[in-house]
């Protein structure tokens, strides 16, 4: 009985990018690594949709809604998601969402060339996504609250503003979000909001810290294939830098948990 309800059970990961091109940082995956990953999802009969309709689908109708979906996203808004990923995601007939730091549109992040207006609005309408990773890419967890409505809102209006469609979800700058940092993006009208944790996403996940998982150069065709099952989710989870893990934690002391407050204060 157990395992036929578990293989009843729908989840709905998340995959996250930052800049497809050939570079030896973190935030890049060639685009020859790219177009592994995608024939990974594609092997592994995936469907891919826009995260608003994924999520919506996901919450509104249960586990049983989703069924092999899964969601592609990019952060920080770099050029060459439309010059390499693009063309690679129209290849397989894939679907993504793009989050955008409204204020830098058209300048430069971590040396990289970052699309402008126009261009965003050329994949709009493409059929991209496009979501806020607030307008200065600041850390919102050490802003004041007049300072997180700024982020939050004034990009949600810029971007609605520019593209003339709703903005509907969020992603944190490095991926934290403390709960004040979430009630501001309830407050602003976002539907959902994405986080860096590792993992996947079910009926009962919080939709203001959706769960996804990156996909790295060092990642070929079976490192996607295992990372699309859930391997190395707890492992990038733990090994993730001591000051994240630490935000990570202290976010579940309101709940006031001792076992956590020495945890963390062991991380310190």
């Amino acid at each position: 009985m157990l395992k036929e309800k578990m293989q009843r059970i729908r989840t709905l990961p998340i995959l996250t990018y930052h800049a497809i091109e050939d570079g030896d940082g973190p935030l890049s995956v060639s685009p020859r690594r790219f177009a592994e990953h995608l024939e990974a999802i594609s092997s592994s009969g995936y469907a891919t949709t826009a995260l608003e309709r994924s999520v919506n689908r996901l919450y509104r109708w249960g586990n049983h809604s989703v069924n092999r979906e899964i969601a592609i996203t990019f952060d920080d808004g770099y050029m060459s998601v439309l010059t390499e990923a693009m063309p690679l995601l129209e290849r397989f007939g894939f679907k993504a969402t793009l989050f955008v730091i409204s204020d830098l549109v058209g300048c430069r992040l971590e040396g990289r060339e970052l699309l402008g207006w126009r261009d965003i609005s050329v994949l709009s309408k493409a059929g991209v996504e496009i979501g806020s990773h607030t307008a200065t890419h600041a850390m919102l967890t050490q802003l004041d609250l007049a300072g997180i409505y700024r982020e939050v809102s004034d990009s949600k209006r810029r971007i609605e503003d520019h593209l003339g469609k709703a903005v509907r979800y969020f992603a944190y700058p490095r991926g934290l979000a403390t709960a004040r940092v979430r009630r501001v993006v309830v407050e602003c009208g976002y539907a959902g909001a994405c986080g860096t944790v590792a993992g996947t996403n079910t009926n009962r996940s919080d939709q203001y810290f959706l769960r996804r998982r990156e996909l790295y150069d060092h990642d070929d065709f079976q490192g996607a294939i295992a990372k699309l099952r859930g391997k190395g989710d707890r492992l990038h989870n733990w090994v993730s830098p001591a000051w994240v893990r630490r935000m990570r934690l202290s976010e579940k002391l309101e709940g006031g948990c001792p076992q956590l407050v020495r945890a963390v204060r062991k991380l310190k």
